[in-house]
């Protein structure tokens, strides 16, 4: 395998596209029948899908928005058209932003807190004039579903009235947790990103990239965390997360957002930005080189970061379309031993709307990577102190040749710019990467580990 040294590569492009993509009615068509196929392959009727600020991937999955401020539910039967259940402030909503046929229930006891109640059925009620009867199988769709590893396969996440609600109308036995359906690494719907909704994810994964890599850019000692984040940019698109910016102890934590602590030379930092369907991640020293870091440190490059890209190498490689997460979790772990560079959860996961969806990537794991996946290179280390470690996180499409085929024809210039950057990632980096892997983020493999000599980046060789 190449061997990763510090030299002066070409900068990657990171301009934003300007072709922002619109998703289309024939899009949402096409999920709800593959929906419907799933509920009668499972002999559901109907499927509860239930949305908040946080937890709402799902459901926009189906409508094309998500709720603001209240929560929202979505009731879809097997056999007649969805019914969207929202509060006092999203009820007008679909109107402008859902693309399937729809009938609206304003649903006050969604809304905010003292905001009128006036005049409306129970949600109970609502359901009966439904037709949803004592012998009806319901599907609750919430963010999360248990495995015997949690030890409480049955259970539900989502709020106490309403899985009440529905068992007070169908009996225990007829309400199952039904979140897989949407979520399952292996067989979610969710688990495989078409070509339209990647061409709107692409957008978010500019932003992303080019917001990381202009903090890394412009950080100086003396600023302070909240004055280097103004590089972030948005440009109002939803978060899936936090954003996140630290330095000195707490960039050990890595979650924590931008405070007023200053930045001095010798710090780590921690940069991250997501927003719906992109997240990028930097983790490197404000420092020249070795010298500028604490004694104990300098050989920071060699002990963490040497080791921790050629992970990041062996991943890019190794990931195709049919290889099983297991295999890919044996050759991370093969690289780079968990046990010495601690790093505690999967080496990569799907991304979506929210910012983890599910992982095909666990030891022992059987589910193979599909054409369509959209992966997130997301390994975390933890080092013994004193070390801290380092991070290279971005999107990966991962598309087979017929995949390829439907992407040149439907969506070339989204194409074209993801051949370009993994060009890019061969021939300037030195990167091994398989004809499926397509670099979502035009900072894909990029990784300077000394913030203040901006021209020294590792390169394989």
């Amino acid at each position: 395998m190449r061997q990763p040294v510090l030299q002066e590569p070409d900068f990657p492009d990171v301009s934003l596209v300007e072709d922002y993509a619109e998703l289309g009615a024939d899009l949402f068509a096409r999920r709800f029948q593959a929906l419907h196929e799933k509920m009668d392959e499972h002999s559901i009727g109907y499927l509860v899908i239930y949305a908040d600020r946080e937890h709402a991937a799902n459901f926009r999955y189906l409508m094309n928005f998500e709720p603001r401020f209240e929560e929202a539910i979505l009731v879809v039967p097997l056999k007649s058209r969805p019914v969207v259940f929202l509060g006092n402030e999203n009820r007008l909503v679909p109107n402008h932003f859902t693309r399937v046929e729809h009938e609206v229930v304003h649903f006050p006891s969604l809304s905010l807190l003292d905001q009128p109640r006036i005049g409306r059925n129970s949600f109970k009620d609502y359901l009966m004039q439904m037709g949803i009867g004592n012998d009806a199988r319901i599907g609750l769709v919430g963010w999360k579903y248990f495995t015997r590893a949690d030890g409480m396969e049955s259970a539900f996440e989502v709020p106490h009235y309403l899985v009440e609600t529905l068992r007070s109308l169908v009996g225990q036995a007829n309400v199952e947790n039904a979140t897989a359906l949407f979520m399952h690494a292996g067989h979610g719907l969710r688990s495989v990103v078409e070509p339209a909704q990647l061409a709107e994810y692409e957008y978010a994964a500019c932003l992303v990239s080019g917001s990381v890599l202009a903090v890394l850019d412009n950080v100086q000692p003396g600023q302070s965390e909240l004055a280097l984040a103004r590089h972030f940019q948005t440009r109002g698109l939803p978060a899936c997360c936090h954003p996140m910016l630290s330095v000195k102890e707490k960039a050990r934590l890595g979650l924590p957002s931008p405070s007023t602590q200053r930045i001095d030379r010798g710090d780590f930092l921690t940069v991250a930005l997501g927003l719906r369907g992109a997240l990028s991640c930097r983790a490197a020293y404000v420092a020249g080189g070795p010298d500028d870091m604490p004694a104990d440190c300098r050989d920071w490059v060699g002990q963490v970061v040497r080791p921790y890209m050629s992970a990041a190498y062996t991943w890019i490689k190794s990931l195709k379309a049919g290889v099983t997460g297991g295999e890919i979790y044996q050759a991370i772990e093969q690289a780079y031993p968990r046990e010495r560079h601690g790093w505690p959860l999967n080496p990569g996961h799907l991304i979506a709307d929210d910012e983890w969806v599910s992982s095909p990537i666990y030891q022992g794991s059987t589910i193979a990577i599909k054409s369509g996946s959209y992966m997130q290179l997301d390994i975390i280390p933890a080092p013994a102190r004193p070390w801290f470690g380092a991070n290279i996180e971005d999107g990966y499409y991962v598309a087979d040749s017929s995949l390829r085929q439907q992407l040149a024809a439907q969506h070339p210039a989204l194409y074209a710019r993801m051949r370009q950057r993994r060009s890019y990632m061969m021939e300037k980096l030195g990167f091994s990467v398989s004809e499926d892997l397509l670099p979502v983020s035009p900072g894909c493999g990029y990784y300077r580990p000394y913030l203040l000599d901006k021209r020294k980046a590792f390169v394989f060789e």
